[in-house]
């Protein structure tokens, strides 16, 4: 079979055409290895920083090596201890990034995971957050929220609800709270505020009985002894409640730390529940 001729034009399209399909192919594994190098280089330096801040830690509190460490890579404190704990966990593969949607694969969900969480959605009426947990709990799959929201989206699943006070599905609403004063109190800070050149911060104790504010104290600062000092106080004025309930904040409980909380050996000294 003879071969086909072709004009020295069509061959120079053609040449043409195929150094500009190799160069976009070494502009693409070139953009992968910058890719690569960069997250190696970002791994190396976190760590850097976890090095530092595990020495920083046999020689000093918690609280004050993390925030040395902080001020010295110039990240903030909650940074040193995640990616403290992602090395914990992971090794040095927890400080890299997680691959980002624009530049990475989406996550593949079967066709029979999307059908069950639209089911679930239609039937129970359940949120994005609340499914993606219970599908990890039974061990069907392991998918994050957001995926879970996408999903809603692309079936025109409808993303909000609208709860009318005093109204939910004919259940008469009911307001919740303990059956007596000093069952339960309250323990939360407002704030801050800048009063001139001092930065200052509001203490609520709110019964929950009765919802009366046993004190709205400004404060310094959010050390426990300040807490304890006023609580002490509040105790000897209007009894000892059975229960105090607070948040994590580091004036009431830390996961960095181990050992018994300071403001929990002052409740279990007054026999009082902290929650």
């Amino acid at each position: 079979m003879r071969k086909r001729k072709t004009t020295r034009k069509w061959r120079e399209v053609v040449r043409r055409r195929a150094d500009l399909k190799a160069a976009e192919l070494r502009k693409q594994r070139s953009r992968r290895f910058d890719r690569r190098r960069k997250a190696f280089a970002t791994m190396k330096w976190r760590f850097k920083a976890i090095r530092d801040y595990r020495a920083r830690r046999t020689t000093g509190p918690e609280h004050a090596a993390a925030k040395q460490t902080a001020t010295r890579f110039g990240v903030s404190v909650t940074s040193i201890r995640r990616w403290d704990k992602n090395y914990r966990d992971h090794g040095k593969r927890g400080l890299l990034d997680k691959v980002s949607e624009k530049g990475g694969r989406r996550q593949q969900v079967s066709l029979e995971i999307v059908s069950f969480i639209v089911l679930l959605r239609t039937l129970c009426g359940w949120g994005a957050i609340r499914i993606a947990a219970e599908l990890a709990h039974q061990g069907i799959a392991r998918i994050s929220h957001q995926t879970v929201h996408r999903i809603f989206l692309r079936y025109h699943l409808p993303t909000k609800t609208y709860h009318p006070k005093g109204k939910s599905n004919g259940i008469r609403y009911r307001r919740y709270r303990k059956r007596a004063p000093n069952e339960m109190w309250h323990v939360d800070f407002a704030g801050p505020f800048q009063i001139v050149s001092q930065k200052v911060y509001l203490l609520v104790v709110v019964d929950d009985y009765s919802r009366f504010a046993l004190a709205i104290e400004v404060i310094p600062s959010l050390k426990t002894t300040t807490v304890t000092g006023i609580l002490e106080g509040l105790f000897s004025q209007y009894g000892t409640p059975q229960e105090i309930l607070t948040d994590n904040g580091t004036t009431f409980a830390s996961t960095w730390t181990t050992g018994t909380h300071q403001f929990d050996v002052f409740c279990d000294s007054h026999d009082v529940s902290h929650k």
